[in-house]
C-alpha cells in the first residue's frame, strides 16, 4: 500500500490505520487513498467499500479505475469463494479489486439532486421528424412517431393503433430506453495491471452476459500516460474473422 499510495501506512492492531500522505497531497487524493485502504481490507471476504456519489466508468492514469458490471453476473464469478479471486488478481498483477456501494449522502446531497433533475426538466428539447418519442395519453405515456412541429404543437402517430393526433409539446418527451442496472467495480493499483485486468474481467463478463461489451460506449484516449502503455480499441468485422 505504502509504494502503491506514496504514503506512510501504519496498522494497528485495533483495527485501525493510519494514513498519512506527502505534505501538500489534496484533499482528493487522501480520499482516494482512504478508499484505497479500505479496498484493501475487503480482500478477505470480498467486501464492499462504501461511495458517494458512485462514480462512473472511467480509467484514471493514476491509481483508479472503475467499471460497470451487469447485476445479471452474479459477484462470485468476480470475487470468487469468500474472495478467492479478488486475492489471486493482487497476488498476480498487484491489483487490488472491490465492489462499491452507495454510502451515506451527505448534508444536502438531496436538495442538490433534486435542483439538478430540475435544470435538467427545464433543458430545450429538440425534436425531429420521424423521430419516435413518449407521448402523454390519458394517464399514461405511449411511444408515437413524430410526424410535423411546431414551435407548440407536435404531430404524432401512435404505436398501438396508428391514429394520428396533434399533441402540445408539453406533453412530449424524448423516449429513452432505461439503462442497464450495474454494479460498480474498483480496481486500485498501476495503470498496466488495471488494464490487463480489466480486459481479463470483461472477457469473463462476456460469457456470461453474451453482448454486453459490444454495447459499451467508446473508451476516450487515456492522457498524460508514460511510454509504453497505452489503450487502443479495435472494432472487429465479421465476429472477427
Amino acid at each position: 500500500l505504502e509504494k502503491m499510495l506514496g504514503a506512510t501506512v501504519k496498522a494497528k492492531d485495533s483495527g485501525k490505520v493510519r494514513l498519512q500522505l506527502k505534505e501538500g497531497a489534496s484533499e482528493a487524493a487522501l480520499k482516494r487513498a482512504e478508499q484505497c485502504v479500505r479496498a484493501m481490507a475487503s480482500l478477505r471476504i470480498g467486501g464492499t467499500v462504501e461511495m458517494y456519489p458512485l462514480p462512473e466508468a472511467k480509467v484514471e492514469t493514476e491509481l483508479f479505475s472503475v467499471m460497470d458490471i451487469p447485476t445479471t453476473v452474479d459477484r462470485g464469478a468476480i470475487q470468487g469463494k469468500e474472495g478467492k479471486k479478488v486475492r489471486e488478481y493482487f497476488a498476480e498483477r498487484g491489483v487490488i479489486v472491490a465492489f462499491a456501494s452507495e454510502g451515506a449522502k451527505p448534508e444536502g446531497a438531496e436538495e442538490a439532486e433534486a435542483e439538478a433533475a430540475r435544470k435538467k426538466a427545464e433543458e430545450l428539447v429538440i425534436f425531429e421528424v420521424g423521430e419516435t418519442v413518449s407521448v402523454k395519453y390519458g394517464a399514461e405515456w405511449q411511444d408515437a412517431t413524430v410526424l410535423e412541429l411546431s414551435d407548440v404543437i407536435v404531430k404524432v402517430k401512435f404505436g398501438h393503433d396508428d391514429s394520428e393526433e396533434q399533441c402540445a409539446k408539453v406533453n412530449v418527451k424524448k423516449k429513452v430506453e432505461p439503462p442497464e442496472e450495474v454494479e460498480k467495480l474498483l480496481l486500485f493499483g498501476d495503470l498496466r495491471g488495471r488494464l490487463e485486468l480489466e480486459m481479463s474481467i470483461m472477457q469473463l463478463v462476456e460469457k456470461k452476459a453474451e453482448g454486453y461489451c459490444t454495447k459499451l460506449p467508446d473508451r476516450p484516449e487515456l492522457e498524460n500516460v508514460k511510454d509504453g502503455i497505452g489503450l487502443t480499441v479495435l472494432p472487429l468485422e465479421k465476429d472477427g474473422k
